[in-house]
């Protein structure tokens, strides 16, 4: 007799790969988030986490409005740095974001790169997910 195993859901994909990402990136907090600014899946919870995703909402609206007046366009992602921390802040398109907090002194190339690698991949997850 065979025993069947259980698939994992979508959500537990997604939060699967983002422990990986933070493993792999040593970040302290990773979080996606809807369009309304709710965690969908992070690597920790609480209101923390609940607060990181709405800012991260709030973030893309400010960086895409500063774009606009200025008459840029295609902005990737936004970046706040601090003396020993950076916040990385990243559309996934439709209104969902992605914000990854760094160490400081943390390869900014890699982490990019390793993040927008993994984006159509989130991506995808999320669309199976709605």
């Amino acid at each position: 007799m065979t025993l069947a195993v259980p698939r994992s859901t979508p959500s537990e994909r997604l939060e699967r790969l983002l422990r990986e990402l933070a493993r792999h990136l040593d970040l302290s907090a990773v979080v996606v988030g809807d369009p309304n600014g709710l965690p969908i899946a992070s690597i920790s919870q609480g209101e923390r986490t609940l607060a990181a995703t709405a800012m991260a909402t709030m973030i893309l609206y400010a960086a895409e409005n500063v774009a606009s007046n200025l008459g840029l366009e295609g902005h990737k992602d936004v970046l706040i740095e601090g003396k020993e921390w950076k916040v990385l802040v990243r559309s996934l398109g439709q209104g969902f974001t992605f914000l990854g907090v760094l160490e400081g002194d943390v390869n900014l190339g890699l982490a990019r790169l390793e993040v927008e690698r993994l984006m159509p991949e989130i991506r995808a997850l999320l669309d199976l997910m709605l």
